[in-house]
């Protein structure tokens, strides 16, 4: 409401007739509008500071957002066991379903196999437990197969990085991401996907590194990926998957002695 509705709607009688006189025809049209326009603002105003506000009913002050467990809980809605039990036995009989293994793209440019190497960043022949993928950045990475996810996150040398547990014993692992499109604890199915490509990590550009992995116990042993694309895994009797053996322990080799010195 502006300073001219105000004086206006404080004129007197006398003193408005006096105005419209001066203002002649046009002018008592507009200080006609003017004066109405001042009387509505100033009722509203009036309204909007009583007690109850429009409704002139005392206002009430929100309730207090819960502060204990007990009071969440006594507010939470309640849980319905049927359908949690359905879901928990449709998530189990999915993991219990044969499954065909896949490659983690769509389109297969291997440009790093599985084995020994000359490692492109530290220039030294080492094992290379995966296979790397050239890609362009921001391509989707596919799940091989629907699992869990074990670990999403950062990694030293792998950058961001994310790890599948699948029916069968089996891990995957997907490295070099530029982002990741899952957490831990997610269920995902098959070609769902988990990450976009990136060069995170000890990386020299875009690609994909993609390794399987035999679960045993604790440990975790690199399989040959190419040795189960396109295999029907069947999370009721696993594949039997010849690990290699563990390389014998080196027995310590005997300190050395020092002759005695004869005396002259």
């Amino acid at each position: 409401m502006s300073i001219s509705h105000v004086r206006l709607a404080g004129l007197s009688s006398r003193e408005r007739a006096r105005a419209q006189q001066l203002l002649g025809p046009p002018g008592r049209l507009a200080l006609s509008l003017a004066l109405a326009r001042a009387t509505a603002l100033l009722a509203l105003a009036a309204l909007s500071l009583a007690p109850g506000g429009c409704g002139g009913k005392p206002s009430e002050d929100p309730p207090e957002p819960p502060k204990t467990v007990e009071q969440r809980l006594r507010l939470a809605p309640g849980l319905d066991i049927r359908q949690a039990t359905e879901k928990l036995q449709a998530h189990r009989d999915e993991l219990e379903r044969p499954y065909v293994f896949r490659w983690p793209l769509d389109n297969i440019d291997v440009t790093s196999p599985y084995g020994v190497r000359m490692h492109p960043v530290v220039h030294r022949l080492l094992f290379h437990s995966g296979v790397d993928f050239r890609a362009s950045r921001g391509d989707p990475v596919l799940a091989s197969g629907p699992g869990v996810v074990v670990q999403a996150g950062w990694l030293p040398l792998t950058g961001n990085t994310v790890t599948l547990e699948h029916p069968g014993k089996l891990l995957t692992l997907y490295a070099h991401l530029d982002e990741l499109l899952v957490f831990e604890g997610q269920q995902v199915d098959a070609g769902a996907p988990v990450g976009l490509i990136g060069s995170t990590g000890r990386s020299t550009g875009p690609h994909l590194h993609w390794s399987v992995y035999a679960k045993q116990g604790k440990d975790r042993h690199p399989l040959e990926p190419a040795d189960f694309i396109g295999r029907v895994i069947d999370p009721r009797s696993p594949p039997v998957i010849p690990l290699p053996p563990r390389p014998p322990a080196m027995a310590a080799a005997p300190a050395p002695t020092t002759p005695a010195r004869r005396r002259p």
